[in-house]
């Protein structure tokens, strides 16, 4: 673990180097990374090699002079910048005094949504919503130099950053604020430039959902590789307890609409979330699925990614109570007519309801064959 001293309150972030030294005495970069705050956990450290470290600290105006140098395992300070700047020490306990509220966290997706044009969305899945004032949006680039720096509205959960360019690669810096400018939490997220190789052009719609409270919850999406002026809307539908469960919500979205709150959302219940991109002929080109559940009131709830939890078949507790209409026999086949009664079977999944039928034959002399049973459809 390597933690550092900063004096300064104008920093937006810290960029970390750590080199190790080779067999002709030079240094070979090891890791490189870059992080918000005072501390960074360094993987595949050998105790028999000598390594060398040091942090850069950047502001709005770029990267600052680097920090003091410190060599591992000796700790041997080797060369100094500006150390009442950027202090570099040894692991120790963490300076914890400008990290923000403990009590809130930030969740933060960045999409390259094409060539030059980065969707940033975000969340506050823990902390209360109520004493955050703004959002602050950082792009940064991969020399310091700042590119965004952009205040929005506490309401806001989304932006497009544009114009950038895939040779390059960037950070962003999202950050909750109170209403004094304070910071509450933050997270800083690195974007690899992209390559031809690792590069993908294949359209998507990526969606996700967070801030999910006991009677609401806020999901958003973004399209990738695919122009919106290329589409017609976006469908929304919300689901309860399954797939073809109880439609709740069903809305039909501008392309420029990419988020959203879910409101009056009883506490404790599954919902089954479809947002489809709708071409121009009217039919979908693109969709995208996720399942979440409501918590207790009170309590903070997470998103289920992928495939939902649920299936048609398991949407019953109970058996269902059907009543039987008419029975008609014809040419030595009989018809049996039914309906349910009492909790009703959703017309959406009736097609996938099974009914088991029972029946004996009824000989001449009154008495009964043997009891045979039969599935079918319920229609």
């Amino acid at each position: 673990m390597v933690s550092w001293h900063q004096n300064s309150d104008e920093v937006k972030g810290y960029k970390v180097t750590v080199e190790k030294l080779q067999r002709d005495q030079s240094y070979v970069v090891q890791t490189e990374a870059l992080t918000s705050n005072r501390e960074l956990k360094v993987d595949g450290i050998a105790k028999d090699s000598q390594y060398r470290i040091s942090v850069r600290a950047f502001d709005l105006d770029g990267l600052g002079q680097s920090s003091e140098t410190v060599m591992y395992p000796s700790f041997l300070r080797a060369s100094c910048g500006n150390p009442t700047e950027c202090q570099a020490i040894e692991p120790s306990k963490p300076d914890t005094a400008n990290e923000g509220d403990q009590s809130y966290k930030i969740d933060a997706h960045v999409v390259r949504q094409t060539h030059t044009r980065l969707r940033v969305m975000w969340f506050l899945p823990q902390g209360d919503l109520d004493k955050v004032g703004r959002f602050q949006i950082l792009l940064t680039s991969r020399t310091g130099r700042k590119l965004v720096d952009s205040k929005l509205r506490k309401n806001q959960r989304s932006i497009n950053l544009h114009p950038v360019s895939q040779d390059n690669a960037y950070t962003v810096l999202v950050r909750a604020l109170d209403r004094q400018g304070n910071v509450l939490t933050e997270k800083l997220i690195g974007v690899e430039r992209e390559t031809k190789k690792g590069g993908s052009s294949k359209a998507e719609l990526l969606l996700c959902a967070g801030e999910i409270r006991d009677k609401k919850a806020r999901i958003a999406w973004a399209l990738k590789n695919i122009e919106s002026s290329t589409l017609k809307a976006i469908r929304l539908k919300v689901q309860r307890d399954a797939p073809g469960g109880a439609q709740v919500l069903k809305r039909i979205l501008s392309t420029v609409k990419q988020t959203i709150v879910l409101a009056k959302l009883p506490p404790k219940r599954l919902y089954f979330i479809t947002v489809e991109a709708i071409g121009k002929s009217d039919k979908p080109v693109l969709s995208s699925v996720l399942t979440l559940k409501t918590p207790a009131p009170g309590d903070i709830g997470e998103p289920i990614s992928g495939a939902p939890v649920l299936t048609k078949v398991m949407f019953f507790k109970k058996e269902a109570q059907l009543r039987l209409l008419n029975l008609s026999i014809h040419n030595g086949e009989a018809f049996v007519k039914w309906d349910d009664e009492g909790e009703p079977i959703p017309e959406e999944i009736k097609k996938d309801v099974k009914v088991l039928v029972n029946y004996r034959k009824i000989h001449p002399d009154n008495s009964e064959g043997p009891l045979r049973q039969g599935y079918c459809a319920f229609r």
